[in-house]
């Protein structure tokens, strides 16, 4: 009898370390997925997911008539920034504030014509660069931007442009707008390789889309103001 019992506790006991073992392994292959996993995502890091992006701010006061000009946006932490002599990219008349740009290895799989995809902040004062706020050059002239929309409360004039040369096509969408007394410009760019000049099979047509969502996004936090900075 006390045998019987032995062996029935003993069984139990092997159950119960079966069931522990098999419960842990499950957990640990949950959690441990191979970086070559075929689930691993082609588009960028969860870095340039909104919850972990920062603020660029600018200041400008004018001394001649104590006022203020502010403007503000966010960008994905992992993003390279360029401000000042170092901008480039803009459309408007003067030298950019700052140029905001995913790095080139941003969107490196599958390999594609992708060549750089920026946002380009730009201002001018001045009675000339007023009268040519709502207009930008084209391949037959001046173009209107005759389409609006309305980002935190401020309405912009958009437009779209395409600049080819080189072997290199600029694809850009421009915003601009009149805010107290300055034009202001958002340019979004999307810089590719013209597809006809590589090797045929050796890269794919970049997906716009792809750098344009996340461009969207950053023009939507962008905020103007000619309100004093809060200490």
């Amino acid at each position: 009898m006390k045998k019987t019992i032995t062996i029935f506790v003993l069984i139990i006991i092997v159950l119960a370390a079966g069931l522990v073992y098999f419960a842990f392994f499950n957990k640990q292959s949950a959690v441990l997925v191979p970086s070559n996993s075929p689930s691993a995502s082609a588009t960028p890091t969860e870095s340039y997911s909104p919850n972990a992006w920062k603020i660029w701010t600018d200041t400008y006061y004018s001394k001649a008539d104590d006022s203020y000009f502010t403007y503000s946006i966010q960008y994905p932490r992992d993003i390279d920034v360029y401000s000042r002599d170092s901008a480039s990219g803009n459309l408007l008349i003067g030298a950019p504030l700052v140029k905001i740009s995913f790095p080139q290895d941003a969107f490196q799989d599958p390999k594609t014509n992708f060549g750089e995809a920026y946002i380009t902040l730009s201002m001018a004062t001045g009675t000339p660069a007023l009268a040519q706020c709502y207009s930008i050059p084209g391949f037959q002239g001046e173009q209107a931007l005759a389409t609006t929309t309305i980002i935190n409360g401020v309405q912009f004039k958009t437009g779209h442009t395409v600049d080819v040369g080189a072997g290199n096509i600029y694809d850009s969408q421009v915003y601009r707008t009149i805010f107290d007394g300055r034009c202001f410009e958002t340019i979004e760019t999307v810089h590719t390789g013209n597809i006809a000049n590589y090797t045929s099979g050796t890269v794919a047509e970049f997906d716009k889309s792809l750098a344009t969502g996340f461009l969207d996004q950053m023009l939507q936090s962008l905020k103007l103001s000619n309100k004093a900075p809060t200490q």
